[in-house]
């Protein structure tokens, strides 16, 4: 079964600017989703395949970018390290967005 889904998340991986290895899901704003991309990566990361190996590793550094650390982004309180905003044009902080990301990340 994965087989028949990796080509369509390989796909979703962003390769370009705007927002390298960001997951876009709304095609009208073409803002990729911080849940979103966690999602793919960890559905991804399993596999040992280079083409995706590759897209996985395009998604992780677009999380990490989005990361909130002690250098920002400035909208974050101090309470939110190790958070992660809505998508690159949200500033809202949400739960379960950090808990796939991080997982993502691992």
């Amino acid at each position: 079964m994965i087989e028949r889904a990796e080509p369509p998340l390989i796909e979703s991986i962003r390769k370009s600017a705007p927002h390298v290895g960001g997951v876009v899901t709304h095609t009208a704003t073409g803002v990729p989703e911080i849940a979103i991309t966690a999602l793919t990566a960890e559905a991804l990361a399993p596999s040992a395949d280079p083409v995706v190996r590759a897209a996985v590793a395009r998604a992780r550094a677009f999380l990490r970018r989005w990361q909130i650390t002690e250098r920002g982004p400035a909208c974050a309180a101090v309470t939110a390290f190790g958070a992660f905003p809505g998508s690159p044009v949200s500033i809202l902080l949400r739960g379960d967005m950090t808990g796939h990301a991080l997982a993502a990340l691992l």
